[in-house]
């Protein structure tokens, strides 16, 4: 009895420790789906769980198990380790300051935790997540910070920054729909400007949340990318660096392959930028274009490893410009992507209305225009 016992204690770990693994691997696909994604971002609990597996093994007397509960072990810990790996310090010549990013949590009531989570840490910059009109008068936190900026909303969107240093200006950078912001601040730190994000983007409990949440980080990127001087991002991002999205939104250093339109996209990948035939055709097709107009960059441009195709487009609309062809840029982002170029001057016009310029081009009636025109 005792025998079978331990036979279908040790099978049922089997199962166990193989099932974890699996979870564990299935997050390296999540591109291919939103719920893969999840599996990509509990990779400290998968190593206790296989750890504790490690041991119940070893204690069973199943040598087998044991080795392969430990191969997930070391697996785990080759992401987790880079992490507590002592990093080469970095002379600091300027002075330094501490910031306090916390998302609260709208539904809880423990006020006093986090003041005193305030006032043991002290920082000199504080942004609050999920911030609510019952909240910003439970932490009263206008006699601490002399600056403020208090958005408090009734879902789990609210903000409230508060700043020992001058809030030069504030405003709210609209994301994926008029629904989600971000609170965009410029600060005077001593004789520095400071451009400051704060953002929260939607937790991926859905397809749709998912795809919200990896639009608004990138056009956070994009924004943050696009000031002047010192820039700090700061917010609960609703994603872990072990996410394949959080490598594609933040790291320009993601892997990258160029492939030929015949073979088609490789399971897991995305296309970020055109390749050189593509670049080719386009500028042969240009080349001896009298009149172009140009909605939209052909890649993440903001990264600068994808933005080679957006670039050369940009080039060669310049160098056409100067032989006599007409080139109007519409579009915030192809208007932005020309900036970064350094071709603004080089082009016929650059206007910021993207659809609306097609519309009109179109023939469409807009409004605006319109009214305009009665006058």
């Amino acid at each position: 009895m005792q025998s079978t016992r331990k036979q279908f204690l040790g099978l049922a770990l089997d199962f166990f420790i193989l099932g974890v693994g699996v979870a564990s691997l299935l997050g390296f696909w999540g591109r291919l789906d939103w719920t893969l994604d999840l599996f990509s971002h509990f990779r400290a609990q998968y190593l206790v769980l296989h750890f504790f597996a490690l041991l119940a093994a070893w204690g069973l007397k199943r040598p087998r198990s044991a080795w392969v509960a430990g191969g997930f072990v070391l697996f785990h810990l080759w992401f987790i380790i880079p992490f507590y790996l002592p990093k080469t310090p970095v002379p600091v010549t300027s002075p330094t300051y501490r910031l306090l990013s916390a998302n609260v949590l709208r539904d809880n009531t423990d006020f006093d935790r986090v003041r005193a989570l305030i006032q043991t840490t002290d920082p000199d910059i504080l942004l609050l997540q999920e911030m609510s009109q019952p909240w910003l008068d439970a932490l009263a936190l206008e006699n601490v910070y002399p600056y403020a900026v208090t958005l408090p909303r009734d879902d789990y969107f609210g903000y409230a920054l508060y700043s020992k240093f001058p809030i030069l200006q504030a405003q709210k950078y609209h994301l994926a729909d008029g629904r989600y912001f971000a609170v965009v601040a410029e600060m005077q730190l001593n004789d520095q400007i400071l451009s400051f994000v704060g953002t929260h983007p939607p937790p991926p409990t859905g397809q749709a949340g998912a795809q919200r949440r990896n639009l608004q980080l990138q056009k956070i990127i994009t924004f943050a990318n696009a000031q002047p001087g010192h820039v700090m991002v700061a917010g609960d991002l609703n994603i872990t660096t072990w996410s394949p999205f959080f490598a594609d939104a933040f790291e320009n250093g993601a892997n990258r392959k160029t492939i030929d339109v015949k073979e088609g996209v490789p399971a897991g990948w995305r296309i970020l930028d055109v390749g050189p035939k593509t670049i080719e055709a386009f500028q042969g097709i240009l080349a001896d274009a009298k009149t172009v107009v140009w909605n939209g960059p052909v890649g993440v441009f903001e990264m600068s490893n994808f933005a080679v195709g957006t670039i050369e487009i940009a080039k060669t609309l310049a160098e056409i410009t100067g032989k006599g062809a007409v080139t109007i840029i519409g579009g915030g982002d192809s208007a932005a992507a020309v900036a970064q170029a350094g071709l603004e001057d080089k082009v016929t016009h650059v206007s910021t209305g993207g659809g609306a310029s097609l519309e009109l081009l179109e023939g469409k009636e807009l409004p605006g225009v319109t009214a305009l025109a009665d006058r």
